[in-house]
C-alpha cells in the first residue's frame, strides 16, 4: 500500500489525498488511536497554506480543543 503524496491544499488533490490516506489507515494503522492516525495523516500535509492549517489542528491537538 503506497503512501499519500504531500498535499499543498489544493482543491483538486483533496478527494485523492483524502481517499489514500483512508485506504492506508484502514490497511496498515487501523489499530492506533485516533488522534495518531490524524497526526499520522497531518504529517503529509506539508506546503504552503496547507502548512499553516496543519499547525494550527495540532496545536488543538496537543491543547485539548479538539476531542
Amino acid at each position: 500500500m503506497a503512501r499519500p503524496q504531500e498535499f499543498d491544499g489544493s482543491s483538486g488533490r483533496v478527494a485523492g489525498f483524502i481517499i489514500v490516506c483512508k485506504l492506508y489507515i484502514q490497511m496498515r494503522i487501523r489499530g492506533a488511536l485516533v488522534e495518531e492516525q490524524i497526526q499520522w495523516m497531518l504529517s503529509y500535509v506539508q506546503e504552503e497554506v496547507a502548512d499553516v492549517w496543519k499547525e494550527n489542528i495540532l496545536e488543538d491537538l496537543e491543547g485539548g480543543l479538539l476531542e
